[in-house]
Formats: structure tokens, sequence, C-alpha cells
């Protein structure tokens, strides 16, 4: 006799998620992956292993009709989330060149262009999983 109320793992895999609860999980993984990476007091590889990370996990995991705002997540995930660095530990940011005495918006700022690589990587690998996914999805 079978379980009720238990899913299966193919089942679990067919629940993709809406662009509000993906867009919330990104930023309480993403927080997470902050809080992990600020305990050194700087912020540095992890974060930008886990921005790439969340970026592909929103591309993958959302409904087919929520694909477009998965493409623009990465963008918004990376500015909001540099810009509550800077507020909360704007020291954690290290750009070489920077004033000590650099207020929050300029420390924002430099973030974001240091990381400007790390921008491009987690919107390309979003917008790659995209792609595929609307070659090869057969709701498309």
């Amino acid at each position: 006799m079978a379980a009720t109320g238990i899913l299966s793992p193919a089942a679990w895999a067919r629940r993709d998620l809406d662009a509000p609860h993906a867009a919330r999980l990104a930023c309480v993984a993403l927080g997470l992956v902050l809080v992990a990476d600020l305990l050194d007091g700087r912020l540095g590889w992890m974060y930008s292993a886990g921005f790439i990370g969340v970026s592909l996990a929103v591309a993958l995991g959302v409904r087919h009709r929520s694909l477009f705002a998965a493409g623009l997540l990465p963008a918004g995930l990376m500015l909001g989330s540099l810009a509550v660095v800077a507020v909360v530990a704007g020291d954690a940011i290290v750009v070489p060149g920077l004033a000590d005495t650099t207020g929050a918006p300029g420390r924002w700022l430099a973030a974001v262009i240091d990381r400007g690589v790390t921008l491009i990587a987690g919107s390309a690998a979003a917008v790659a999983v995209i792609l595929v996914r609307l070659r090869t999805d057969p709701e498309a």
C-alpha cells in the first residue's frame, strides 16, 4: 500500500517554481552564501561561485512562462545583494584603489564594477539554460 501525501522524486521534479517564489528562494540562497563568505570579513570567490550557481538554479527551476523573469533576475540579484553588503558590511568590499573613506554608494558602485565578470557569467549561464529549455521544452 502506497503512502498518501508523499511525492516521488519524479513528481517533485515536475513542480517548477513561478517567478516570485524563485526570486525569494534566490534571495535566501544568495543571502546564505553572503553570510558564509563574509565570515572572513571580505567578499570573495564564494560569492562569485554562489551567484553563478543561484543564477543557474533559477533558470533551471522556473516554469516555462517565468523564463523571462529568470533571465532578468541575475542583474537585480547582484545589484541588490551588493547594496546590502555595502550598507551592512562596507569594509568587506575590497577594491584596489578604493579610498577607506568611501561611503556606501561608492562602495556599492565599486563592487558592481569589480564583479562585472561575475555578473556577465551568471547572466550568460542563465540565458544559455533558458535558450536550451526553449529549444527542448515541449511546452514551447
